[in-house]
């Protein structure tokens, strides 16, 4: 198979790289030969580490070259402290990395890193923004600010305090980042109010070529003037919060004067002039517009469809401008949008639905490839309708939604949507469950990979399913049989009713690195009194056999009651070292024991390890649990504790009786 390999030209061996992820491109050719090594180490790598377990990260960062990647997107999501962790890799890394061109920092909230001069393109995202989570990126920013061409932030506040030039600056997003609800808003908006864009992008003196920008409720009377880019802003997107109503005749003084715009995209709210066609096709008359997208949502909407369409099926708008206007009625949130296709073509699909085939302007020729052939990111089906099949098949969904009373039959099912391109499924909402039909269809769907449903004590989860989500009665949930069924699974998604629960799922799922844990169903003083004042790291490590064991980062949720935990290698310190803070009361005698016997315990079963190091008939708490925790982790991993560890542990266990009795 090597020598077969090695024929490859190193063109042909690229393109099959990039079908494969850095770990898997590591894992699959390194080492086989010096030239595969070589080839490897040649190729250009663009790093994602925002869905990624600990173990993978961690085995990326000990065999890529720096010299060979290209773009990297951190991401504290799903590993926090994921910077610190990939500097303690690299520490020269502004140095090492002279090849980087692009660089996203996603949720990073209290630590950055010194970027290399040749990094160009950088991205700033932040969602989370309760509490005392910093914001500052003053310093990251003013460091590289004489070499970005490229920069996105989510709010304009950003960089409402930077006195600094941009002079390369051609492509700058100002996205809009998400706010959790409305008193987390009035606490972040005041930070950001009387915030002037002109007076932001006079600073930069840049020439902007590509500009995005999402204004929000605290910028809603503030005139937008952009006219300091009307000689270079070729491509525009304004993009206002739902609450702000919208004109015409506002965005008309606002774009006028943009000689030189060729790509306009809008997201607006307002009322009928705002959706008058002629009024916009007069516009771009007027200007060099080439292309012109829009998502407008209709207040007071009381024209018929009809009328509303009238003036976009004119020449212009079919045949010139090749402009398609859809339009959807949300009757569920009372909302109504006139949108262009396929820009702002809606990828969350309802069958059966009024709102589907949608009411458009689309020729009868082009509506298969447009809503059937084209991507869509979730199909939501409801069996119990009476369901005609559609005139095409949907082909391209990524995520398949199936509520009902009962399962459909799979033909029928296949006559709605292909398969193949699956990859997560979510029976959730399905409430009887036949696992004959669902075995069947996950077998049907060979990109299946995430599967959502409610628990089955009877249900064998697939080998496929590396990520699943359940939703569990905890009065039938039985954690030995959870462990049995999940064998597969990478990552797992559970509700918890306890601290306790927890504990028992980090240890004895070991064949898990990645946990998300939801806490609904504590009442909110339980909440906020155990996992906001007393869940640290110590006490984790304090209570749990395997993060005592294993390196792991974890993260709480801000907006939701969540734990979000990844779990990495075994941890590099000797294990009686790690026993100081697991079990901070052992008197100074026992630690002297301790220090004697390192190098015997390394080579002794765990449970004799905790074991030896007590020299005298008291026995923490914290070890007991500890060791407790223990025994069903190793009875997993089919090891049986020998006859000496039992009888060591009753005698001690004993000893610690008698000496609390007297």
């Amino acid at each position: 198979m090597i020598s077969c390999l090695e024929s490859f030209s190193t063109e042909l061996l690229f393109d099959i790289f990039e079908y494969l992820s850095p770990y898997d491109l590591f894992r699959s050719f390194i080492n086989l030969t010096d030239r595969f090594n070589t080839i490897v180490y040649s190729y250009p790598l663009h790093l994602n580490f925002r869905s990624i377990s600990q173990l993978e990260f961690n085995y990326i960062c000990c065999h890529l070259q720096p010299k060979q990647v290209i773009s990297i997107i951190f991401s504290d999501e799903t590993i926090p402290h994921q910077v610190e962790i990939f500097e303690e890799h690299f520490p020269l890394f502004k140095h090492q990395f002279i090849h980087l061109q692009s660089v996203t920092f996603i949720e990073i909230f209290s630590y950055t890193i010194d970027l290399p001069e040749s990094v160009k393109c950088l991205e700033l995202r932040k969602y989370d923004i309760y509490k005392n989570i910093p914001f500052d990126f003053d310093k990251l920013l003013i460091q590289q600010a004489k070499v970005l061409t490229h920069l996105k932030v989510d709010r304009i506040g950003t960089l409402n305090h930077i006195n600094v030039r941009f002079p390369f600056l051609t492509h700058l997003t100002i996205d809009g980042g998400f706010i959790p609800d409305e008193d987390c808003y009035v606490r972040f908006s005041n930070k950001y109010e009387n915030i002037n864009f002109t007076s932001v992008f006079q600073n930069f003196e840049s020439s902007i070529t590509h500009l995005y920008i999402f204004i929000d409720k605290e910028n809603k009377n503030m005139k937008i003037n952009l006219e300091q880019f009307s000689h270079c802003l070729i491509h525009l997107t304004l993009h206002f919060v739902e609450d702000i109503v919208v004109s015409f005749q506002s965005l008309e003084q606002c774009l006028f004067n943009l000689h030189q715009l060729t790509h306009l995209t809008l997201q607006a709210s307002g009322r009928n002039d705002l959706i008058d066609g002629n009024q916009w096709k007069n516009f771009i008359l007027k200007t060099n517009i080439i292309i012109f997208n829009f998502k407008f949502q209709i207040f007071n909407h009381n024209k018929d469809v009809s009328i509303l369409f009238e003036p976009f099926r004119s020449s212009f708008w079919l045949k010139e401008k090749h402009c398609y206007i859809g339009y959807h009625n949300d009757e569920e949130n009372g909302q109504t949008f006139l949108y262009t296709i396929p820009r702002f073509r809606f990828k969350d699909i309802i069958y059966p639905s009024s709102n589907f085939p949608p009411i458009t302007t689309v020729p009868s020729n082009m509506e298969k490839y447009l809503f059937y052939e084209n991507k869509i990111d979730s199909l939501f089906i409801d069996m119990d309708k009476f369901i005609i099949p559609p005139i095409h098949r949907f082909t391209q969904v990524k995520s398949l939604i199936l509520c009902g009373s009962t399962f459909m039959l799979l033909d029928v099912l296949n006559t709605i949507i292909d398969f193949n391109q699956i990859e997560t499924l979510d029976i959730f909402p399905v409430e009887s469950l036949s696992r004959h039909k669902l075995d069947i269809l996950i077998k049907h769907c060979p990109r299946l990979n995430y599967l959502i449903m409610n628990y089955n004590p009877l249900f064998d989860i697939p080998l496929q399913i590396h990520t699943l989500r359940l939703d569990v009665d905890f009065r039938s949930l039985s954690i030995d049989n959870l462990w049995h069924i999940t064998q597969n699974v990478k990552t797992l998604e559970i509700p918890i009713n306890s601290k306790d629960m927890m504990l028992d799922i980090i240890d004895q799922f070991d064949h898990i690195d990645n946990f998300l844990f939801s806490c609904d169903y504590f009442s909110e003083g339980e909440y906020l009194e155990f996992f906001i004042k007393k869940f640290r790291i110590y006490w984790l490590e304090d209570n749990s056999y395997r993060l005592a064991m294993h390196h792991f980062t974890y993260r709480q949720g801000e907006e939701y009651q969540q734990i979000r935990m990844s779990i990495g290698g075994p941890k590099t310190k000797k294990y009686s070292d790690i026993t100081h803070f697991v079990s901070p009361f052992i008197n100074e005698r026992s630690k002297l024991a301790q220090q004697q016997q390192q190098q015997q315990m390394e080579q002794e079963p765990l449970q004799q390890s905790l074991i030896s190091m007590f020299n005298e008939p008291i026995v923490s708490d914290d070890a007991i649990r500890i060791y407790e925790r223990s025994v069903p982790v190793a009875h997993q991993r089919h090891f049986e504790p020998s006859d000496v560890d039992r009888r060591l542990y009753e005698t001690y266990v004993a000893s610690l009786s008698i000496t609390a009795q007297s």
